[in-house]
């Protein structure tokens, strides 16, 4: 308990005060009556009973925040005293969060719950701690503070950013996908798995139908197939220093977990599977899953891995992939590349080559091309839009090498990455190269 700026500012009223006293003797009985009294309403402001006593807290079902991304935060606050409290609430977000509506103020009745909605937005991925709720109390005269905690501490974990799955769902039940940019192409060739037998339709081809079953059935009947499934996916993540580029408030290490998380959920409602492969920093290998709890387990790999400052060796990544995953794959290459990267990276792509099916993403700096969109203002400006120039064209060599190497290849900004890694993905399907 502490004196409040209300005390405060009165104490320093009569401070001054006692100067006019010393020189007008006369006013000396008025100023120490007026002390006494403000001293006895200060001494009965703190020994008053009610203002002081517990109270309740509790948030509501706190769960695993995504990164870089605003969610609610739900507590309640209790009375269980039989006076009317004044509180300001200040809740104890972890350090590593922005927030929104707090402090708040809050004011309960006797015997009342009040619930409280405020916003956070982690910039840190991996586990915080909430610790106890800060209550500011204030006595009834306001002439005293007292700072309470409640509730308990507790953990949370910040994951990346799992609501494009969410969208990503529930547009796939209203079958909308163009509306997050996901589109399905047309097959370029047929699935080799049967599905079902049903009616020939106009359009079908020769092939197709099933001239056993159209004898039986004295009907044209058509053979249907669909893409193949359980195929597999392995992402190959650069942990290394270029993945520590941040651009706004995201770095690009965090824009490709955002795209894994993404493009499993995609891979595996399609019935295939995944894995996980990291180089470049701690070395990480997550096994082929499959089903309802694959994403889960992508999520418990990579939710805490961090940038490093180690270099990207994409040879020795390779060599690794051959010897961890020996099934044909469509192996997703997560990196960024530089024009001085190509005589290691077409190497690897080519070790892979006989085996898997390479995809490699590169992400490009946001900065870079506004270099290139201003239009310079003087010497300065041009030689830079110059030299951004110079190195947006050797990127684009080192993508035209790859693809003419056989490997699929996307030079890109970094929010770009998720939609374009699963529509990737979807023409890999539909074309039968896996």
């Amino acid at each position: 308990m502490k004196p409040s700026r209300r005390t405060l500012g009165v104490l320093a009223l009569l401070a001054l005060s006692a100067l006019v006293v010393a020189f007008f003797p006369a006013t000396e009985l008025v100023w120490v009556v007026v002390a006494l009294g403000f001293l006895v309403a200060l001494v009965g402001d703190a020994v008053a009973g009610g203002w002081r006593a517990p109270l309740e807290f509790e948030r509501v079902e706190l769960e695993a925040l995504p990164l870089d991304a605003w969610t609610e935060i739900t507590v309640d606050l209790s009375n269980p005293n039989d006076g009317a409290v004044t509180v300001e609430l200040f809740d104890g977000v972890p350090g590593t969060m922005e927030t929104e509506d707090l402090p708040r103020p809050v004011t309960l009745a006797a015997a009342s719950r009040a619930r409280i909605v405020y916003r956070v937005r982690p910039q840190r991925r991996g586990r915080a701690i909430f610790e106890p709720a800060h209550l500011l109390r204030r006595s009834r005269l306001g002439l005293w503070t007292l700072v309470q905690r409640a509730g308990d501490a507790q953990e949370v974990l910040v994951l990346p950013n799992f609501r494009p799955i969410v969208r990503y769902a529930l547009l796939a039940v209203a079958n909308r996908l163009e509306q997050m940019g996901i589109r399905k192409k047309p097959r370029r060739g047929m699935g080799k798995s049967f599905h079902q037998l049903r009616e020939y339709r106009e359009g079908d081809l020769l092939q197709q139908i099933d001239w056993k079953a159209t004898a039986r059935r004295h009907e044209l009947i058509s053979r249907e197939y669909q893409e193949e499934r359980d195929q597999q996916v392995v992402f190959l993540l650069d942990c290394g220093q270029r993945m520590r580029s941040v651009d706004g408030a995201t770095s690009h290490f965090d824009h490709c977990l955002n795209a894994v998380l993404l493009l499993s959920y995609v891979a595996l409602r399609q019935g295939d599977s995944v894995a996980l492969m990291t180089f470049a920093g701690e070395e990480r290998w997550l096994p082929p899953v499959k089903g309802a709890h694959g994403v889960q387990r992508v999520l418990d790999t990579i939710f805490d891995l961090e940038a490093t400052d180690a270099p990207s060796d994409y040879s020795e990544a390779a060599r690794r992939v051959l010897t961890l995953q020996r099934k044909r794959s469509l192996v997703v290459w997560l990196t960024n590349l530089r024009g001085e990267d190509a005589s290691e990276v077409l190497p690897a792509v080519a070790t892979l080559r006989q085996r898997h099916v390479s995809l490699v993403a590169s992400l490009r700096e946001a900065r870079v091309d506004a270099f290139l969109e201003e239009e310079p203002r003087g010497f300065e400006d041009a030689i830079t839009a110059g030299a951004a120039a110079a190195y947006c064209e050797e990127r684009e060599g080192v993508v035209a090498a790859l693809r003419s190497a056989g490997a699929r290849a996307l030079d890109l900004r970094a929010p770009e990455l998720p939609v374009a890694l699963a529509n990737e993905y979807l023409d890999v399907k539909s074309s039968g190269v896996l």
